[in-house]
């Protein structure tokens, strides 16, 4: 069982999927693989087969309502990529 959830918006973009490869070996995780085509999530994670993490594929919608999915320490992560002029947000609760 996983001691912690991460969730990860554009998880199966560039840079988001760059940091799911790079949790990817952590048994530990659960990495929510979010993003707003839940297709692609699941395409994404399936192509993960050696991944020590449970990776869960989600459509996340950055307008509707975020929150722990299980009540665990979680922590969520919103990628940007050199188009977006903000930085990475981390938040944990």
């Amino acid at each position: 069982m996983a001691e912690f959830t991460v969730l990860i918006v554009g998880g199966y973009g560039i840079f988001g999927g760059r940091l799911v490869d790079l949790l990817a070996d952590e048994p530990r995780l659960k990495l929510i693989v979010g993003g707003r085509s839940l297709e692609k999530a699941r395409a994404f994670s399936a192509r993960r087969k050696a991944a020590a993490a449970e990776l869960v594929p989600a459509r996340i919608d950055r307008n509707g309502n975020v929150g722990s999915p299980n009540g665990n320490r979680t922590s969520l992560s919103m990628p940007r990529g050199r188009f977006r002029p903000t930085a990475t947000t981390l938040i944990a609760w």
